[in-house]
């Protein structure tokens, strides 16, 4: 049995296939979109057209803020999403107790001291299907002055290693314009609890500047990093005494180093309510100590430090820290 062709002449069906093309792809868009140069690491990486989601146009300019992400609608009103990575859906709105937390077995979603009863919340979901970008950025704030100052409460959770950065950008609510750093937050594999953090943004820009603040979550491998964050309480107002990364610390912590393994260094984070006496030591797998690398009273506060195992042979060691009634050991692998 033959089967026959019916065939169509050259132009005409050279016409037809442009017509086709053209109406896919003029029709296939996900919304407004912006091109910017990426790369990886703290920049940005893979795909040059992000995903943008505006909030309700503002009824005028603001000279201050105070969002607690309360209202249904998100973003809220002035606020924008930009969702860089591939398979990004972006921040979300979530209301307290919501259970599991979204991604993850267990857990539920809370809301800090006098946060109401939602937050903005993400994840190594929302953020894309190989690496995750995903953006919140405010309303433009006008008049910015020396002790302008930003404030927001943000909880980490979940067993894997996350990245929070804050950008200013003093031109436009765009990814690419977001060049001033406020702070860069790499956070270990655990649930940070609700913490409060304080920077001092009038400091970073000239006085009288217009700014939008940009939240950007991102890892560059999200089937090994990547956890979740929920942001609330987000305030820039004008304050005093407030120096960058001022933190309000509710719990006692102590993180699993990273790296982990490590050759030879590697950073301990831990965190305390209260002043007190701090001691952070290291032992070997026979019990015996071989670093003190803390021994001290402390101020309330999170703290980084780094161990240097070269002197120290491959193999297993704790680390175990003592302030006030709280203890807690972690393992640590040293692979020359």
């Amino acid at each position: 049995m033959k089967i026959k062709f019916s065939f169509i002449s050259i132009p005409v069906l050279l016409i037809s296939l442009v017509l086709i093309v053209t109406f896919f792809v003029g029709f296939s868009s996900d919304g407004p979109r912006e091109d910017m140069k990426s790369n990886n690491g703290d920049n940005l990486q893979g795909i040059q057209s992000p995903y943008i989601e505006y909030g309700e146009p503002l009824d005028g300019p603001m000279s201050t803020l105070n969002e607690s992400f309360e209202g249904t609608t998100f973003p809220p009103a002035g606020w924008v999403k930009v969702n860089v990575a591939p398979g990004a859906t972006g921040w979300i709105r979530l209301t307290n107790g919501t259970t599991p937390v979204p991604g993850f077995v267990g857990g539920n979603i809370t809301v800090p001291p006098g946060g109401g009863n939602a937050v903005a919340f993400c994840s190594y979901l929302t953020g894309g299907t190989t690496y995750n970008d995903q953006w919140l950025i405010t309303p433009q704030l006008t008049n910015i002055q020396p002790n302008d100052s930003l404030m927001f409460y943000l909880r980490k959770f979940g067993n894997y290693k996350d990245n929070l950065i804050i950008r200013i950008s003093t031109t436009t609510n765009t990814v690419s314009a977001m060049t001033i750093i406020v702070d860069s937050l790499g956070l270990a594999a655990s649930d940070s609890g609700w913490v409060s953090y304080g920077y001092n943004i009038g400091s970073l820009v000239p006085a009288s500047s217009n700014i939008y603040i940009g939240f950007r979550q991102w890892v560059t491998n999200s089937s090994v990093d990547g956890a979740s964050f929920s942001l609330d309480l987000v305030t820039v107002t004008s304050l005093t005494g407030v120096g960058n990364n001022n933190q309000i610390i509710n719990s006692y912590n102590l993180s699993q180093n990273y790296p982990n393994p490590f050759n030879p260094t590697t950073k301990i984070n831990f965190s305390i309510p209260k002043s007190g006496l701090v001691t952070l030591k290291v032992y070997n797998v026979l019990g015996k100590e071989v670093a003190s690398l803390v021994n001290e009273v402390k101020n309330a506060g999170s703290f980084a430090v780094d161990f240097d195992g070269s002197e120290l042979t491959s193999g297993t060691y704790f680390y175990r820290i003592e302030a006030g009634d709280f203890t807690d050991v972690k393992k640590m692998i040293l692979l020359k």
